[in-house]
């Protein structure tokens, strides 16, 4: 065998040598990073928002401005939302402290713009109550369950009852 046939058979050798490491390193490589690529089990954000195919805006999840958790699904083409769910912070009548509670509402017309016509049902601990809103956003008829039923109609100022059973 001549010297320029060895050189050749040890060129060949070294390519394939270099080859054979080139795919182990690409196969090692390949192995280790799909082994650090693993699923994400938590998303962590403050809103998500779901669009339509036209990108219109269908309904959100987030933080609501009291800091408390929302969902809100839009009707099409709508600046505020037709229904609400989330929790509420509300004011025990005394003052002293504050409660969180489940809260639904069904908004009516068109402008939606704060509480106005609206339907509210809220959950308590052991007393669920639904409540009808006029335009002004205001409490106007309120059913509540404590410990009995009753309902009560307000005046407009909200001053005072105008009618309750029981």
């Amino acid at each position: 065998m001549s010297l320029e046939d060895r050189i050749e058979r040890l060129e060949r050798d070294n390519h394939r040598l270099k080859v054979a490491a080139l795919l182990v390193m690409t196969v090692l490589t390949a192995a280790f990073t799909m082994g650090q690529a693993r699923a994400q089990t938590e998303v962590v954000a403050q809103r998500f928002t779901l669009v339509n195919a036209a990108g219109e805006r269908l309904a959100e999840f987030g933080v609501a401005d009291d800091g408390m958790a929302s969902l809100n699904i839009y009707d099409e083409g709508q600046q505020n939302p037709a229904i609400r769910l989330g929790l509420v912070r509300i004011s025990i009548s005394d003052g002293a402290r504050t409660i969180v509670r489940p809260r639904l509402v069904m908004f009516s017309g068109m402008t939606r713009s704060s509480e106005a016509g609206s339907i509210h049902l809220d959950f308590g601990e052991s007393s669920p109550s639904l409540s009808l809103h006029d335009q002004n956003g205001k409490g106007r008829i309120v059913m509540h369950i404590d410990t009995s039923p009753r309902i009560q109609f307000w005046n407009p100022d909200l001053t005072r009852i105008t009618w309750a059973a029981p």
